[in-house]
């Protein structure tokens, strides 16, 4: 999990839209 955390905030910074989608895809 703490190799996803980094990648995690990556993609969470630009877009939070994204974050979301990329969240529903981890779970």
């Amino acid at each position: 999990m703490h190799a996803a955390k980094p990648i995690f905030h990556l993609f969470a910074g630009p877009n939070g839209a994204g974050k979301s989608t990329l969240y529903r895809a981890l779970v």
